[in-house]
């Protein structure tokens, strides 16, 4: 039997080309952004392992949002096994009144840190 190790998150964040992307991303994001849409952008990470990236819009809305991941993205990164990450804003809540489009993005680590290792015969 063998067995397939993945690298964890923070390896993979190493990257320049996974960073780069998902800055990409990240912009792309923002021409999406207005006070009545909101877009967002992501991908899966095949970077000797599958995880995953998005991230989280600015907010228009008439209260505020938190930042970081969500329950959501927690529940998804468990359920597919595999690690993600957000760029999100790095204030603990980002606010309607807030012209937050050049604001640089904080990187969110969330689900396990690595996919689970795979056996094969």
């Amino acid at each position: 039997m063998s067995v397939l190790e993945y690298p964890d998150i923070y390896e993979i964040l190493k990257s320049e080309k996974v960073i780069l992307e998902a800055l990409n991303a990240w912009k792309e994001m923002l021409t999406y952004a207005t006070h009545f849409s909101r877009r967002e952008i992501g991908f899966f990470i095949y970077y000797r392992v599958c995880a995953f990236y998005h991230c989280h819009p600015p907010y228009y809305g008439p209260d505020y949002r938190l930042t970081g991941a969500s329950q959501e993205d927690e529940n998804l990164a468990y359920k597919l096994d595999i690690p993600g990450f957000v760029f999100d804003y790095s204030y603990s809540s980002v606010w309607g009144t807030y012209d937050y489009e050049t604001d640089f993005p904080t990187t969110y680590v969330f689900g396990p840190r690595q996919r689970s290792p795979y056996k094969f015969y």
